[in-house]
């Protein structure tokens, strides 16, 4: 039963460095077209956190095979094939833990795991990689490093990669998992274009030498700020489109050191220029409010606009007040360089009503829900940034306070309107929806952003 087929060459005949063979990709391309070629240099992740899933595969173990019956495993029940990885057929033994003498215990069933090692595909001699208990559903992590033949044009020849195996399910035959392969090896190169850049990523490497399935990366960028940038990723014999031009890479060295792209149309060499994004209206929303713990929809928002006209939006973080966990708040980011009163004065200074100023936000103090706000009306509102409100950081007095860590990854009101993730920004819109004043880089000089809105509120 062979789950993962990851054959690779690192025989000392095959390929020796300088020498370079080519994986051709595309042979029937015209000599007439334009060519680039790139040296790609390995370069590993700094973490096995930084690995990418290489290959994912499912198995369902089965009784241990004649074969180990005089060996080391012998005295486990089950048995799943993992497949041949560089050179090296990787086998796992299971069985039941003993675990009369666990007095209490609440987690899922616990197994016993003995992972392997054996030269080629078979009959050589058996090295422990990893043993010890898991729990079913747990995930068991097995870093591995090999030496291979040298990769890139900088002959990185150390190959770090890991295992990672799931036993999640009893079944009929002993246990189902899954099994994933993870690779922190990768190739890169660039060049310049005259007015462009292109990047060329072959990421992750876990075969050698090249074949076509080996996924790749391209991207273009202008080498002039203000120039729009393309990327586009699939696997080596896939064409990639870079704005009004189409890659495809004709050939690659085996040891991943060259590629050589060919342009099938357009032109690598031009990119428009980015267009200004230009916001004119509040888009629809439905976004939890804190303090009131309601629903609350643009409608809402701007019916609050009734009596003064406007409304203010202040897009960033409320930093907590006295908290030891938390240091000087840096005037970048998504921090407020002011505190909720300076930025209430700052934005209805000489106003006659002041306007209702909305913070949206993507994390939020307990005590000024439970405590300071606790059967009072505040003088503002906290409204959700995050489509799902349980996505925000909340914190107390004595817990330690985090920059929310789910940024761009989390469908916001603030990406909806087209706001970098980590900046400051401050918004005064009608009683209609539309945008009066923006600004969405306001971390720099917030009391400037502040008191442009205050002008704006004071129809000036």
């Amino acid at each position: 039963m062979l789950l993962a087929v990851v054959c690779v060459v690192v025989a000392g005949a095959g390929l020796a460095h300088g020498a370079t063979e080519y994986e051709v990709l595309q042979s029937n391309l015209s000599p007439d077209l334009p060519r680039v070629t790139l040296r790609l240099d390995a370069m590993l992740a700094g973490s096995d956190q930084e690995s990418v899933a290489r290959s994912r595969s499912t198995f369902e173990t089965e009784s241990v095979p004649r074969r180990f019956a005089s060996r080391a495993a012998a005295s486990y029940s089950h048995y799943v094939n993992l497949g041949v990885i560089h050179g090296k057929t990787y086998h796992a033994f299971t069985r039941f833990a003993d675990a009369s003498k666990c007095l209490a215990r609440s987690a899922p069933e616990i197994i016993d795991l003995l992972v392997v090692a054996e030269p080629g595909k078979g009959q050589g001699n058996l090295t422990n990689v990893v043993e010890g208990w898991l729990t079913l559903g747990n995930e068991v992590t097995v870093p591995l490093r090999e030496k291979i033949t040298p990769v890139g044009a900088n002959g990185l020849t150390d190959l770090p990669f890991t295992i990672v195996l799931t036993f999640n399910s009893r079944s009929v035959r002993g246990f189902g998992g899954s099994m994933e392969l993870r690779s922190r090896l990768s190739a890169q190169g660039s060049q310049v274009l005259g007015s462009t850049r292109l990047t060329v990523t072959v990421s992750p490497i876990l075969d050698v030498p090249a074949s076509p399935s080996q996924p790749w990366s391209a991207s273009l960028t202008g080498v002039v700020p203000g120039t729009a940038s393309k990327s586009a990723a699939g696997t080596l014999r896939d064409s990639l489109s870079l704005g009004s031009a189409r890659i495809v890479a004709e050939k690659i060295a085996k040891d991943f050191s060259e590629v050589v792209v060919a342009v099938l149309d357009g032109d690598l060499n031009k990119l428009e220029a980015e267009p200004p994004r230009k916001i004119e209206e509040l888009p629809d929303f439905a976004r939890v409010e804190f303090f009131g713990r309601r629903l609350v929809s643009r409608d809402d928002v701007l019916s609050a606009a009734a009596s003064t006209g406007h409304v203010v939006l202040v897009f960033g973080e409320l930093l907590p007040q006295n908290n030891p966990f938390m240091g000087t708040p840096s005037p970048y980011g998504s921090a407020l360089t002011l505190g909720v009163e300076a930025v209430l004065d700052t934005v209805n200074r000489d106003l006659e009503e002041p306007s209702p100023v909305i913070f949206v936000v993507r994390s939020v103090n307990l005590s000024d829900l439970f405590e300071k706000y606790l059967d009072k009306q505040p003088p503002y509102f906290l409204l959700s940034d995050y489509a799902d409100a349980l996505t925000s950081q909340f914190f107390g007095k004595q817990t330690p306070y985090f920059f929310p860590s789910y940024a761009g990854q989390r469908k916001s009101l603030r990406g909806d309107m087209g706001f970098a993730d980590n900046n400051v920004a401050v918004v005064v819109a009608d009683k209609d929806g539309r945008i009066k004043y923006l600004n969405d880089n306001a971390g720099g000089d917030l009391r400037a952003a502040l008191l442009a809105a205050n002008k704006v509120l004071r129809g000036e």
